[in-house]
């Protein structure tokens, strides 16, 4: 079964993203897997493996006790995915310096501000498929 991470601390984004996702015609058959810790993505990338068949992860920038999405990206644990795991960035950060930034990431496939709506989806897929 195809699946998506979503790395994002706000439990409330999570939802809503994962609503999203449950309407969209080809997200919707999707499993999607959470972590809303920094800790909690690092042990998801632990225990990966290609049996996941994770399509896409949905990275927030500001996570807890002070990490960053720019911690999961540099991670050991993160790296055992090869870079074969499109990642797309969401921010409420609104400077070009974490855009600019994320472009330095071979996995970064896109860089969205929040608040997002469904749209963020189609982009998504046509970036996946």
């Amino acid at each position: 079964m195809p699946s998506c991470l979503i790395i994002e601390d706000d439990t409330i984004f999570q939802t809503i993203f994962e609503k999203y996702m449950k309407k969209h015609p080809y997200l919707s058959s999707f499993h999607i897997y959470k972590a809303s810790t920094y800790q909690e993505a690092i042990n998801y990338f632990q225990d990966y493996n290609a049996t996941h068949e994770l399509q896409f992860i949905f990275l927030d920038i500001m996570l807890d006790s002070g990490f960053t999405g720019w911690d999961v990206l540099s991670s050991a644990e993160f790296n055992k995915t090869r870079g074969l795991v499109p990642v797309f960035v969401c921010s409420s950060s609104n400077t070009n310096v974490d855009k600019l930034k994320s472009m330095t990431y071979d996995s970064v496939r896109g860089f969205f501000l929040k608040p997002t709506d469904m749209s963020i989806l189609d982009l998504i897929h046509t970036e996946i498929s």
